[in-house]
């Protein structure tokens, strides 16, 4: 019996240190000489068209495996029967790749599966929107530092004018006005605005602007704006509230 012990016992020790000398089968990234990132399976293969969770994050590869950033449309295809339905989905990948989860954003956020929803609007605007005979929805931009809204036309209403507004660094607007929040100090920062934009009437741009920030300044006691004859909107935010 003692003998069986002592051989279980140097059986165990040997296996132990065997894997401690094995080194641990992981894929690996690999960058290329234009910069762009791809990852290597242990088996050698790599992704390519889809998602990949690496230590924890997400990732997405193009179709020749290259590691994407910026804005991804992945579509939801389901089928009924005969039918076919498209959902359309978007997820924000930051400069390292990683999937942004729990993120807002002008006009909506992102959910803690990374999905981008849009803000519903309020009853305010509901006026404004029959006006124009449209909905609010999201719409990526082209490239990774924008976000583009839009009121997109009832396909059933002909000789409808898109309305459009383009906001660069949106984040930083967004934040800045969020810090003015917690330190009740007063804030400014400036929003340019499309030229489609800036033509329209004072009202339907009131309106408009009051789409892009009004879900983010409801706490705030005062805000304000000018538009300059540049197309640039200027807000001054102020919150006098007391232990907010």
């Amino acid at each position: 019996m003692r003998m069986t012990k002592k051989i279980g016992a140097m059986v165990l020790a040997a296996a132990l240190s065997l894997s401690m000398a094995l080194p641990a089968f992981a894929g690996q990234w690999i960058m290329e000489g234009d910069g762009r990132w791809w990852y290597k399976e242990d088996n050698g293969t790599y992704p390519k068209n889809a998602w990949k969770e690496i230590s924890g994050e997400w990732y997405h590869f193009d179709e020749e495996g290259y590691m994407e950033t910026g804005w991804i449309y992945d579509p939801l295809i389901e089928k009924f029967g005969d039918q076919v339905e498209t959902t359309s989905r978007y997820y924000y990948l930051d400069g390292s790749g990683k999937m942004l989860k729990n993120q807002n954003y002008i006009g909506g956020h992102t959910d803690e599966t990374g999905l981008l929803e849009c803000d519903e609007l309020g009853s305010e605007f509901s006026t404004y929107e029959r006006y124009n005979w449209g909905r609010k929805g999201p719409k990526p931009p082209v490239d990774n530092a924008k976000y583009r809204g839009y009121i997109e036309p009832n396909p059933g209403f002909e000789g409808y004018d898109l309305y459009e507004y383009d906001i660069t660094d949106y984040k930083k607007d967004f934040f800045k006005a969020v810090a003015g929040h917690i330190s009740r100090k007063e804030v400014k920062f400036d929003v340019p605005l499309t030229v489609e934009m800036s033509r329209r009437d004072n009202a339907l741009l009131v309106s408009g602007i009051d789409q892009i920030f009004m879900l983010y300044v409801l706490s705030y006691d005062k805000w304000h704006y000018d538009v300059g004859e540049d197309g640039i909107a200027h807000f001054t935010v102020t919150n006098y509230q007391d232990g907010v």
